[in-house]
């Protein structure tokens, strides 16, 4: 992302019923598998040098489900 502003970009992310499984999948190069979903915000800043930090923000479980 390039930037041109002087200021930081704030964002949040949110997430509304987001499979589980597609998370773990992403996170472990497919050798983890969850059932489930989870929602929430993250709220994420990005500096012009491109340097990104994530906020405390909050993920809660919609679903009951398992990881392994």
């Amino acid at each position: 992302i390039k930037l041109y502003a002087k200021s930081p970009v704030k964002i949040t992310l949110v997430m509304n019923k987001v499979s589980l499984n597609s998370v773990m999948q992403q996170a472990s190069g497919n050798r983890a598998t969850a059932s489930g979903a989870i929602s929430g915000e993250i709220p994420v800043t990005i500096t012009r040098e491109g340097l990104v930090t994530i906020q405390k923000g909050g993920l809660t479980t919609t679903d009951s489900g398992n990881i392994s």
